[in-house]
């Protein structure tokens, strides 16, 4: 009998509940990580979920590197949410804003990111692949609210918009300090949370 390695991420039970994440206890301690990593060290202004920030982090900046030459990125979360549907998937969504030079020129991006943590731990840009559209846009001038909105809204249903009845959404919140802090704008719409 062949025996498969499945990488384990660490959560204390009292990150989760301060969190309100309600995930069967089967997945609590082997998706989900609330320790700090080079990333989350940076980006403090409000709490963060449960999962290692590095992932999404590495993987935006991947996807930023594989069409341009970049430097000094700064990563920030400014919105997540981990739900599961009825067959059962488990996905975990990050909304990601960055900040980058390329060439001579400072440049944004927003991206929406998500993984099936059950399945696969790492993250994805969450474009599908039949598509003529990107959820990863880099942009020349600071992103503003409506930029993010229309970047999100890109999906079906929304990142801010009600999944449906076969969804239960065990945790969603938006990053209010930051997001103002990185957009200049405050949140106007709220997050999905069923």
């Amino acid at each position: 009998m062949k025996v498969r390695a499945v990488p384990l991420l660490l959560v204390s039970a009292g990150v989760l509940s301060s969190m309100g994440l309600a995930l069967p206890s089967k997945d609590r301690t082997k998706y989900y990580a609330g320790h700090p990593d080079r990333w989350s060290r940076l980006d403090g202004m409000d709490p963060l979920p449960g999962w290692q920030y590095s992932g999404m982090a590495d993987e935006l900046i991947r996807l930023l590197e594989h069409r341009r030459e970049i430097r000094d990125p700064q990563v920030r979360l400014l919105a997540w949410s981990t739900a599961e549907d009825a067959r059962p998937l488990l996905v975990d969504s990050a909304l990601l804003w960055a900040t980058f030079v390329s060439g001579e020129e400072r440049c944004w991006a927003v991206s929406l990111q998500f993984r099936h943590p059950r399945h696969y731990v790492g993250w994805m840009d969450a474009t599908p692949t039949d598509v003529d559209y990107a959820l990863t846009e880099v942009f020349h001038l600071p992103p503003t609210n409506a930029d993010v909105y229309r970047l999100v809204d890109r999906t079906q249903p929304s990142f801010f918009e009600v999944f449906g009845p076969a969804y239960v959404v065990h945790d969603a919140r938006i990053r209010e300090k930051t997001w103002l802090a990185v957009i200049g704008e405050s949140p106007n719409r709220p997050i999905r949370t069923q």
